[in-house]
């Protein structure tokens, strides 16, 4: 198991608890991203193992839209801080360009929207 998968459980449901209205986190079928990171956790592999096999743009490509995109993660907290949320987070975001390609449109549904934030 790899070893940053308990915090990556535990990063989740503070996500959840943060933003119960967005799907980026959810359970269900638009969680897809989050799934298949736990997937390759558990079974040991890494980040190139995982964008090689799910991702369908070129690394270059969505390593360059990247910066835009975590821009719109105000919860996020910084690379030097915590590299392993960034990690994931990071993740998630080039599954989601990987599978939006065709569109050529970010996918706000996925994205939680300032307004969620716990009063």
């Amino acid at each position: 198991m790899h070893e940053e998968l308990p915090h990556f459980y535990e990063w989740i449901e503070e996500w959840r608890r943060a933003y119960p209205n967005s799907t980026f986190a959810a359970p269900d079928s638009s969680g897809h991203a989050i799934r298949w990171i736990l997937i390759y956790l558990e079974q040991g592999k890494g980040i190139e193992e995982l964008l090689q096999a799910h991702a369908r743009v070129p690394l270059d490509l969505m390593w360059e839209g990247t910066p835009r995109l975590l821009a719109l993660f105000d919860p996020l907290p910084s690379l030097e801080r915590h590299t392993w949320k960034s990690a994931v987070a990071l993740l998630c975001l080039l599954l989601i360009v990987a599978a939006c390609e065709r569109e050529e449109r970010l996918p706000t549904e996925l994205i939680p929207s300032r307004d969620s934030s716990p009063t």
